[in-house]
């Protein structure tokens, strides 16, 4: 089972289910129903702190890829990720180390065949892992940077062929100077598509209960985020609705209470 499934039924004439298969889980991909899938990331390459990067599912990536090909599923190399992102402001931040990295991604879609990169940067502009390093001020402007060129490199390679860039975003546009973004419109000039990640928005972490994917916020119910939520506020920030996908969650957290509810029948 894929870690994560994405729907878009927006767009006039195209619809993405895209899953996400984890090299450390070492799923059999003949488990994997192909029908239901129209785009497999495979997560994720890890960046080094010289733009290079590391993937440790090498060994079944071209049995994968042929197997998604055979049932005309597109497949790309997933980058960064929760714990995978650490270096990513640094990087992007270096004239030098974002060229290496889109000249890295570029050759690993060449020499594996792959149908495109899927950028998992958590987050833009704001903390996420405590590992990881953001730069407020520079960070999305320096992803517009890297999209812009991974573009470009992607297209000199494969000039017949138009190549897939996709990124997952949080549940906010990307953050500016501490706040999110108005105008994400250029960005997605670049971009087929981006999966909203609606999911963990509550869990053990927060001091109140909430659930991790809702729908729409309920007041006192955990974080004051949803799904309907994120894709208004990617629409208002001028992010085509054609070009978002919903992020469901398959997994699940359990929690211990610092009270007994069950003393409280009706209790939250």
């Amino acid at each position: 089972m894929p870690l994560a499934a994405e729907t878009n039924t927006c767009g006039p004439s195209s619809r993405y289910v895209v899953a996400y298969y984890q090299t450390y889980k070492r799923q059999s991909m003949m488990n994997i129903d192909w029908s239901k899938i129209s785009h497999l990331n495979v997560a994720h390459a890890i960046p080094s702190e010289t733009g290079e990067f590391t993937f440790d599912g090498k060994w079944f990536l071209p049995q994968l890829v042929k197997e998604a090909h055979k049932e005309n599923t597109k497949i790309s190399i997933s980058l960064g990720g929760w714990m995978g992102s650490n270096r990513m402001s640094t990087i992007m931040r270096d004239t030098h180390k974002r060229a290496t990295l889109v000249k890295a991604l570029s050759a690993f879609v060449e020499t594996h065949e792959l149908d495109g990169v899927d950028i998992d940067w958590e987050y833009v502009g704001r903390q996420a892992s405590k590992c990881n390093k953001f730069a407020p001020s520079e960070d999305a402007a320096n992803l517009l940077r890297f999209v812009r060129s991974l573009r470009a490199s992607l297209h000199a390679r494969f000039p017949d062929t138009s190549k897939i860039i996709s990124l997952a975003v949080p549940v906010e546009p990307f953050h500016a100077q501490g706040r999110p973004m108005k105008d994400v419109a250029r960005l997605a000039e670049f971009v087929d598509f981006a999966s909203i990640l609606a999911f963990d928005i509550n869990g053990p972490w927060r001091n109140s209960t909430g659930p991790s994917a809702p729908l729409e916020y309920q007041r006192h119910r955990g974080a004051p985020f949803s799904l309907t939520q994120a894709v208004d506020q990617w629409i208002d920030a001028k992010w085509p609705a054609d070009k978002l996908v919903a992020g469901i969650s398959f997994l699940g957290h359990s929690a211990t209470t610092r009270s007994v509810l069950t003393a409280k029948p009706n209790s939250d």
